[in-house]
């Protein structure tokens, strides 16, 4: 009698549990917004789809919407910045972590030195001391849209994160 008991607590107990799935975020893609980026050219190719895209494409699509890349941070398995990519028309620039170190003061004016993704759940994103709130997750595409704080609003800017 008392085992069944158990057994239908910890059966409810297990179903009221929430999820806790976490994901690595391998890229933070700093974006223009889909709004101004269909208003004009960034790149000299034709914009792809984001399964489609070339490593070195400035923009992509994701559905009908179009993001011009402005930034691309990579990160090591631990969170912690890699790579560091401008995008200009005629391509990006790729830092090492290396490259980045090896001059103190262009590291600091990029304003990624400190920059660390911590973990996701389903709602938050922690990057560095700030906490995102995620808009949506495309599993097809492996990425989480955050919602747009204010300062982005006013840059015109959406951060983009691609899980592996």
């Amino acid at each position: 009698m008392y085992s069944r008991l158990f057994i239908i607590f910890l059966l409810v107990g297990c179903a009221k549990s929430k999820s806790s799935e976490q994901f690595m975020i391998s890229d933070r893609f700093e974006v223009l917004d889909e709004n101004i980026s269909k208003e004009r050219v960034w790149c000299e190719n034709e914009v792809s789809d984001f399964l489609k895209m070339n490593e070195l494409d400035c923009s992509f699509k994701i559905g009908e919407n179009e993001f011009d890349i402005v930034r691309r941070l990579r990160f090591d398995g631990y969170g912690a910045l890699s790579e560091y990519w401008v995008y200009h028309p005629e391509g990006p620039l790729i830092y090492s972590i290396e490259d980045l170190k090896s001059d103190l003061n262009f590291f600091k004016s990029t304003q990624v030195d400190e920059i660390k993704v911590r973990f996701l759940d389903q709602d938050t994103i922690t990057d560095s001391t700030d906490t995102l709130e995620v808009d949506s997750i495309i599993p097809r595409y492996k990425l989480i849209i955050c919602r747009q704080s204010d300062a982005l609003k006013s840059k015109k800017m959406k951060f983009i994160y691609k899980y592996l």
